[in-house]
């Protein structure tokens, strides 16, 4: 009887810990990860925070012990939290006419340069375009050398336009009033948009496309780049007369 008790007291206590956790990750959004930076790692567990509270919750429920409350509090106090995190819906599509669909692809010009051995890459895609039919499209790596002429839509820099860089174009079934381009110097990414007219209203679709952070994965590539970034340490070491060098 004294060994239930205490293994009832273990489960409560862990209980306790991982409720305050989780009641923590409720704040963690309001908090600069700046001041705590290493407390914002917690947020990348609430999924399962909030699964062992509810295992918690229904392990006290099914022995019928007031304990279960502590679980079920911490829930209820983050239901608008987790309910932004998970959406609960009728399997059937709910039709509103205010709604509309966005389809965002990166279509890698197109396989161009061959970088997959399937020779239909660009009509896979307009096939796919073309069945899922979306309001607004929003393409990147778009070539403008291989233009795409969709049916029933409007496009902005499918084409050539003058001071926009190419390599994305949007297409929409709304009328377009108005677009252009933000570009970022030094680089030739940017991004473009466009003003759309859907019943009363006027949206701004946006779409980007980021430079690569250029992370290299081939290791002896990375060891060759170590090599000559040394050898020009020593070079340079050398003209100074430096001899001592610690490269490795």
């Amino acid at each position: 009887m004294k060994g239930l008790k205490f293994g009832s007291k273990i489960v409560f206590i862990i209980n306790s810990l991982v409720a305050f956790l989780l009641l923590i990750s409720y704040i963690l959004p309001y908090v600069s990860p700046r001041s705590f930076a290493s407390l914002s790692v917690l947020s990348l567990g609430v999924p399962l925070l909030i699964l062992f509270n509810i295992v918690f919750f229904i392990y006290w429920l099914l022995r019928v012990k007031k304990q279960m409350l502590l679980s079920l509090i911490v829930l209820l106090l983050g239901w608008n939290y987790i309910n932004s995190m998970y959406k609960f819906s009728a399997s059937e599509d709910t039709k509103d006419e205010a709604s509309f669909s966005v389809m965002s692809f990166n279509v890698r010009l197109f396989n161009k340069y061959d970088w997959l051995k399937d020779k239909t890459v660009k009509e896979t895609i307009l096939d796919f375009i073309k069945r899922e039919q979306p309001d607004v499209l929003c393409l990147q790596e778009y070539p403008r050398s291989e233009q795409v002429k969709l049916e029933g839509y409007n496009d902005f820099n499918a084409t050539y336009n003058k001071g926009v860089k190419g390599g994305q174009a949007i297409y929409s079934k709304f009328p377009i009033v108005n677009s252009g381009s933000l570009e970022f110097p030094n680089t030739y990414n940017n991004a473009i948009f466009v003003d759309i007219v859907k019943q009363k209203d006027t949206i701004r679709v946006y779409t980007f496309h980021l430079q690569s952070s250029g992370i290299e994965t081939d290791v002896e590539k990375l060891k060759r780049k170590h090599l000559v970034i040394c050898l020009s340490k020593l070079v340079r070491r050398l003209k100074h007369n430096k001899i001592k060098w610690n490269c490795f």
